[in-house]
């Protein structure tokens, strides 16, 4: 166990050493933006005093994880619910989220379900019209619904 004052007011002292070290290095992944592989580089090894980890380690905790936010998620979310796709540039970076909205006590929620940067140099179109035409490969029943455009302000508003 990893040893820890109570006076800290944190639960590390209650986690075990793995556990700790695989959320150490999840946590760190994520936060920097790193590559899976990162955890088996001589970087690592030099600089963090986490403990090792293997990539493959790494990315099974990671799917691991992934599952059981999807079960939270789907856990919070009723069976009818809409997709709403949000668009931004930020600098020269641009990005897409994906909120689910639903009802829930008389108020709208949106969770975020994803936020990623769009990578393909190739598309040129970050418009909204453009997003929600190509969501329409990735879910077919989507087809002849109308996208519709809303600003972040606006999903995120209470």
């Amino acid at each position: 166990m990893t040893s820890a004052s109570t006076s800290t007011g944190t639960l590390v002292g209650f986690i075990d050493d793995k556990t700790y070290k695989v959320f150490s290095w999840i946590d760190m992944v994520l936060s920097y933006n790193l590559p899976f592989s990162f955890c088996e580089t001589s970087a690592a090894s030099n600089y963090v005093k986490i403990g090792s980890l293997s990539t493959d380690s790494l990315v099974k905790y990671m799917r691991l994880l992934v599952r059981e936010v999807e079960t939270v998620i789907a856990g919070i979310l009723p069976k009818s619910f809409r997709i709403i796709s949000v668009g931004w540039t930020s600098r020269s970076e641009h990005y897409v989220a994906v909120f689910a909205s639903f009802r829930h006590d008389g108020k709208m929620q949106n969770i975020l379900i994803a936020m990623v940067p769009i990578i393909d140099n190739k598309i040129s179109d970050h418009t909204a019209a453009a997003t929600s035409s190509s969501w329409t490969s990735f879910f077919p029943t989507m087809a002849g619904t109308k996208p519709v455009s809303l600003t972040l302000s606006e999903i995120i508003a209470p």
